[in-house]
């Protein structure tokens, strides 16, 4: 079973920052799970939530631009990084698993990797399924997951729809028999967030592929 750093290791540094990248991959990660949004200058920016203050004041970061916005201390000095940075400064050291928050991301993502000329250590998800979907037809060979906030019906008219492998569900609507359904049409099975040791065994069990966590080193140290 994977361990997935969300927003990098997050209990211990402020979360979406080069400094919790760079504490999850001290403490051993499988991969390592960020945040992405579009600044004013279309620049793919680490952050999780839209709204931020700068100078007393509010501002949904699509208002600012990369360099207004890396004016902003996030906590301990650390600055707002882009995805450029990010890539540049792991040089392939841990996976990443792209977590796409605003619509329009897809085709901006696909040619920063493109540019790059790399990408099979990167996974996108979003609970934007159209995204996905998009990021299908510019990346096909990008492995995809999409992000649920509740159990469907259908799995099979989800993953037929998106082309994703896999499948982000909430921890608190899941049980064993979902897992198996789920393997049995080939889809990966990842939890978030799973934060208690006592689940992450439980979901080991249950033969769950991956769980995002805000505590890397308790889950590590449960193997």
């Amino acid at each position: 079973m994977q361990i997935i750093a969300h927003r990098g290791a997050s209990l211990e540094c402020p979360e979406n920052t080069l400094a919790a990248i760079e504490r999850a991959i001290e403490i051993g990660v499988d991969a390592i799970e960020i945040d992405l949004l579009l600044s004013r200058d279309r620049r793919l920016v680490i952050r999780h939530d839209d709204l931020i203050e700068k100078d007393g004041e509010w501002h949904y970061v699509n208002e600012l631009t990369l360099a207004e916005l890396r004016t902003i201390d996030l906590g301990g000095g650390e600055r707002m990084p882009d995805l450029e940075s990010v890539l540049e400064h792991l040089h392939g050291q841990c996976p990443l698993v792209l977590d796409i928050k605003d619509f329009g991301i897809a085709p901006v993502l696909a040619e920063v990797l493109d540019r790059r000329g790399g990408g099979a250590e990167v996974e996108a998800t979003s609970f934007l399924h159209s995204e996905i979907k998009a990021l299908g037809r510019l990346r096909p060979r990008m492995k995809r997951s999409v992000g649920l906030a509740s159990i469907p019906l259908s799995f099979d008219r989800v993953v037929e729809g998106t082309g994703a492998s896999g499948a982000s569900l909430f921890r608190g609507y899941l049980n064993e028999e979902i897992v198996a359904n789920l393997h049995a049409i080939g889809v990966r099975v990842l939890v978030y967030p799973v934060n208690l040791v006592r689940e992450a065994v439980k979901f080991s069990s249950w033969k769950v592929d991956g769980i995002y966590t805000d505590d890397p080193r308790a889950m590590r140290d449960s193997r």
